[in-house]
């Protein structure tokens, strides 16, 4: 349409632009302070990266030290106590020594090393010896033979067959001696409780405690004594972080007086055939990680054999042979 203004061409927006932009020069004196205001800036910035990298020279310096110092004390008490069980374990656990917390990055507990359980968590110990801690619990490896409770519950573990000396447990009122048994030991504000599960402890220079006792006792000698069977509700933490050994190419009466002596049950055979199939029946397979009654369970349907598991014992029974 005549007389509409026509759209500018880009080489008329750029002319515009460029004029309307187009700034002096700055003099020499503002050259001047700007060169000034980086040159502090620069400074500054210089200043603080150098106090930086002195902290962490320092504090690399303290480390070295202290390493030293922890491997010289380390070198002292350097005895293996045992292993952590299971992959997930040493998630579960942290090492504390004198110079601070570190987690531990390898599964093997040393004599000397304080320990917190930050859950249910399991040590093996050489000489068929197992440790079970429950979460909260707090100790320090003393001896290869012995631990110092200082917070929480700690059950041991031995086979009096096979153990050679068994683990001792050192509390605020005594020493609980193993006599061949599994215990265990709690802190509870200040007491002290003893709970015997199989065979018997010495607790302090006097008391003993047999099979199916409690015992809790405070700072003035007051002395408790109930009693607790093997197979009470109890003792269900322990049954939960199952210690379990190897069944490949094993017999079943193997599995059996594993699951009987992991819940506090006698063990019977309903008949003579059902006693000799679990002597003759070979396993297959692990229960690594499974508690014990599950892995009654999973091995028996392997097998002729069949458990009733009641709340003081475990009866086995056979099928019947097969009508000719």
């Amino acid at each position: 349409m005549s007389g509409q203004p026509s759209e500018p061409t880009d080489l008329e927006i750029e002319n515009l632009l460029t004029a309307s932009l187009r700034r002096p020069p700055l003099t020499a004196t503002s050259m001047a302070a700007m060169r000034v205001m980086v040159e502090r800036e620069w400074r500054d910035e210089l200043a603080r990266h150098t106090r930086a990298r002195l902290w962490k020279w320092a504090a690399a310096a303290s480390l070295a030290a202290c390493a030293l110092l922890g491997w010289w004390q380390l070198a002292r008490t350097g005895a293996v106590f045992g292993t952590l069980q299971g992959a997930s374990a040493g998630l579960a656990l942290h090492r504390f020594s004198w110079l601070g917390e570190r987690a531990v990055t390898d599964s093997v507990m040393h004599v000397g090393d304080r320990l917190e359980a930050r859950t249910d968590t399991l040590i093996r110990l050489p000489g068929d010896t197992a440790l079970r801690l429950r979460a909260g619990a707090l100790l320090r490896l003393s001896a290869a033979d012995e631990v110092e409770l200082r917070a929480g519950t700690a059950y041991v573990d031995s086979v009096p067959t096979r153990s050679a000396r068994g683990l001792r447990v050192r509390t605020p009122l005594g020493l609980v001696e193993h006599l061949g048994t599994q215990f265990e030991v709690a802190l509870l504000d200040s007491h002290v409780r003893v709970r015997v599960r199989e065979g018997a402890v010495r607790v302090g220079s006097s008391l003993r405690a047999d099979a199916g006792e409690e015992l809790t006792l405070d700072a003035t000698g007051a002395l408790q004594r109930r009693t607790l069977p093997a197979y009470d509700r109890e003792w269900a933490w322990v049954q939960a972080l199952p210690d379990a050994p190897d069944v490949e190419g094993r017999n079943a009466l193997a599995l059996l007086r594993w699951v009987a002596r992991e819940t506090g049950r006698q063990l019977e055979f309903a008949d003579e055939r059902a006693a000799q199939l679990a002597n003759t029946a070979v396993l297959h397979g692990s229960i690594r990680g499974l508690a014990p009654d599950l892995a009654l369970r999973a091995m028996l349907a392997t097998t002729s054999l069949s458990a009733d598991v009641q709340a003081e014992r475990i009866v086995v029974r056979s099928a019947p042979p097969p009508q000719t």
